[in-house]
């Protein structure tokens, strides 16, 4: 089960034993708006693991306040809308029988005009949400990244202090010259502030290449202020998919 990029390793019986059997859904692991940090945590603690920090008790009362936003299922053959109908008729018959079902289908919007877009958009953002997701309507499922479902999000900007690098893995695990590996991240601290992260979109490969070479226009020196975007900032301050 995944929600936002996330693997959850651990999910407690009663809140799996709900999900329907055979059938794919396509949704998120939700704990409202603004909790993103307490959705993040679940997926990184195990009644089994080596810390011992939360006892399984413990895990179980957490996952007791989460809900799972269905939004689509994969599974099923058809338009959005007849999808759409197929998940509302599984998760009002599960959760007619107990009141502890953790499924919920995700409010859909017919938009009618950029005004409408506009003002829903808005209507979200008020309420803490990240912004929007537009369906065009009458389209199949489509598993992989496709103009038929767009994001529409919030994005700030902020400056931070460049404060180290890492190398980068994957296929920027690669020499860049002068003893030096391709960049991965930038290790910043926020400005004004002593919260530190770490930047690692947003770079082009010549960037990547050559940010430590004192002759380059792609030149990051350590005390150098950059700027980034972010969407939106955990209760500790920490800004979240930052971007240079």
């Amino acid at each position: 089960m995944s929600g936002a990029a996330k693997v959850y390793n651990y999910v407690p019986d009663f809140f799996t034993e709900h999900l329907p059997k055979g059938v794919a859904l396509d949704g998120e692991i939700f704990c409202g708006n603004g909790n993103f940090q307490d959705t993040s945590r679940l997926s990184t603690i195990m009644p089994e693991s080596k810390s011992k920090k939360y006892t399984k008790a413990q895990i179980d009362d957490m996952w007791r306040k989460v809900k799972f936003m269905v939004f689509d299922s994969p599974s099923q053959p058809g338009t959005f809308e007849e999808r759409s109908e197929f998940c509302k008729g599984l998760i009002t018959a599960a959760c007619s029988r107990s009141a502890q079902c953790p499924m919920v289908w995700t409010q859909h919007t017919r938009i009618k005009s950029e005004e409408h877009l506009d003002e829903m958009y808005n209507k979200v953002v008020k309420k803490g949400g990240e912004g929007v997701m537009l369906r065009a309507p009458g389209t199949p499922y489509i598993e992989k990244r496709t103009n038929l479902l767009l994001k529409i999000k919030v994005a700030d900007d902020a400056e931070a202090v460049i404060k180290g690098y890492t190398d980068g893995t994957g296929k920027y695990d690669k020499p860049a010259g002068d003893g030096h590996r391709m960049l991965g991240s930038l290790q910043c601290e926020l400005v004004g502030t002593t919260i530190t992260f770490g930047i690692g979109t947003g770079f082009t490969d010549e960037m990547r290449k050559e940010y430590y070479n004192v002759d380059s226009k792609h030149y990051m020196p350590i005390g150098a202020v950059v700027n980034f975007s972010f969407m939106e900032k955990t209760r500790d301050g920490v800004p979240r998919h930052p971007v240079f």
